[in-house]
């Protein structure tokens, strides 16, 4: 980056630094991701007031480090804040999931515009639906295919023959599915009924102006939870920390409704 850049961009995460600074990490188009500090900011409330808070669309003005190091935040103005979100806890944690995705698939300065507007659509999907948990997972299947993990939900990973049948295995370490003839031959293996492959494919194949419409039953869904759960945290080699958030609240919300 070279002079002061001025860009869209989504803030992934915020946290302290020192008495008086805070360390941004920001998703943009054109620059991917980096990290700049906003100077005084826990101070100056005038200046960055509800400005750099997390999954908050902005326009950015930053000016990048002369050497080695971090930028520094020069200006920020919201573009779009997602009040909803922000209102609601359940909103909130799947907000929390994607920007920490987004965070743990990218490397800084490395940008994908795929990857930018994907996120800015989730967030004001999230922003404007209760079918929270539906928008996460077709962001977390987009998300797998944008990174380079898109399995092939059509075709046996091992013989290449179109499934028959209501139930198929899928492998972590191949990223696909085994037919029932293969399935002997599988290590790592998970039963998953072929109504939920088909609607991963759909959601894979869709544009995401139309997967508003794309309708899942509920057990489909907790399926396809799961196994993208399964399938990205077995590539990222670990479990983002949002899900323990996610299923915390969860359990709450359950116990509640049975009382």
């Amino acid at each position: 980056m070279h002079g002061i850049l001025k860009t869209d961009a989504v803030i992934l995460s915020v946290s302290d630094l020192g008495e008086s600074d805070r360390l941004v990490t920001f998703y943009t188009p054109g620059n991917g991701k980096f990290k700049a500090v906003a100077k005084g900011a826990k101070r100056s409330r005038r200046r960055f007031l509800n400005v750099l808070e997390p999954f908050t669309l902005i326009r950015l003005g930053v000016v990048p480090p002369r050497t080695d190091g971090l930028g520094h935040v020069d200006a920020a103005e919201v573009c779009e804040s997602f009040p909803a979100i922000r209102a609601d806890m359940q909103l909130f944690c799947m907000a929390s999931l994607c920007c920490e995705m987004v965070d743990r698939w990218t490397r800084e300065l490395d940008p994908h515009r795929e990857v930018f507007h994907l996120l800015v659509w989730c967030l004001k999907a999230l922003d404007s639906t209760s079918s929270h948990k539906k928008i996460a997972l077709f962001f977390k299947v987009k998300l797998l295919g944008l990174v380079g993990y898109a399995p092939d939900w059509t075709k046996c990973s091992m013989c290449k023959d179109v499934p028959v049948g209501k139930i198929v295995q899928v492998t972590l370490k191949d990223g696909g599915f085994i037919c029932e003839g293969c399935a002997n031959r599988g290590s790592e293996a998970r039963v998953v009924s072929l109504g939920t492959l088909k609607t991963l494919h759909h959601i894979q194949q869709r544009p995401l102006t139309a997967l508003g419409r794309l309708i899942i039953s509920d057990s489909a869904l907790t399926e396809a939870w799961a196994l993208i759960k399964a399938l990205h945290s077995y590539r990222l080699h670990m479990t983002p920390l949002a899900y323990h958030v996610i299923e915390g609240c969860e359990r709450r919300s359950w116990h509640l409704g049975g009382r």
